[in-house]
């Protein structure tokens, strides 16, 4: 019985390393071809990424404004700080404006002042269509009042 158990674990080493060697020479030749299809794998996934990059710089140059970030403020609450009518309605018909009714002055004096004299009358439309002329003070707009031209 001793000697078949030593012949058989004999024939079982052999086989083992039968095994093992037929292993490691299988691994070897494996070797280049896996070497070969995990360089295709590789150059497959970078062309991807690059695909993937150009298409969301495409994106990013068709819809710039998408991509900017926000600034973490809240809504204004102060109110928007606009020139004379006179001076708005010349820049509409792109006629020349002096610089000084966009200056901090200017700007103060068309909050404060609306018009050249109180007592001036413009003609208005009433709500049944009729014209008629009102006192520019009830109106609240027209011109400012430049003191550099006085």
């Amino acid at each position: 019985v001793q000697l078949l158990k030593n012949i058989w674990e004999a024939n079982n080493n052999m086989d083992k390393r039968h095994l093992q060697q037929q292993k490691n020479d299988d691994r070897e030749e494996q070797a280049p071809h896996q070497h070969l299809e995990d360089n295709k794998q590789e150059r497959l996934n970078q062309e991807h990424a690059n695909e993937e990059e150009d298409t969301h710089k495409e994106e990013w140059k068709k819809n710039k404004y998408k991509y900017i970030p926000t600034q973490n403020t809240g809504i204004p609450d102060e109110p928007a700080i606009t020139p004379s009518s006179y001076a708005l309605c010349k820049l509409d018909k792109e006629e020349y404006v002096e610089l000084w009714y966009f200056t901090n002055n200017g700007l103060d004096e068309a909050s404060i002042k609306k018009t050249i004299n109180d007592d001036a009358m413009v003609l208005s439309t009433l709500v049944d269509g009729s014209t008629v002329w009102i006192s520019s003070a009830s109106v609240g707009s027209a011109r400012c009042h430049n003191p550099i031209t006085n």
